[in-house]
């Protein structure tokens, strides 16, 4: 009995599950590996040329919006744009409005 409470204590949870580990700790091993790749490459940033549309190549900052934009009429999904300042109103009549 006390065992399996150990075994499902949050403490051994968030040990064995690698999403609550530290960010450095995860990626760590990446690091070298983007290092190794970035002077085979001569070039820091090489794996932005794998998504040449996408602002930075989708590695930071990039606008899911402007990527959006970029898609065919008919490809495009239903999308309502808020901005936070709006207020609830203006929101519901957005989404009334894609019916």
């Amino acid at each position: 009995m006390w065992f399996k409470k150990i075994l499902r204590s949050n403490l051994l949870i968030r040990i064995r599950s690698w999403e609550y580990w530290p960010f450095l700790l995860v990626y760590w091993p990446v690091f070298f590996y983007w290092i190794w790749y970035s002077i085979r490459a001569k070039s820091l940033f090489y794996f932005t040329a794998s998504n040449p549309g996408i602002q930075n190549g989708g590695m930071l900052g990039e606008s899911k919006m402007d990527i959006l934009k970029t898609l065919p009429e008919e490809l495009m999904p239903r999308t309502v744009f808020v901005e936070p300042v709006l207020p609830i109103e203006h929101i519901l009549k957005k989404i009334a409005n894609l019916s």
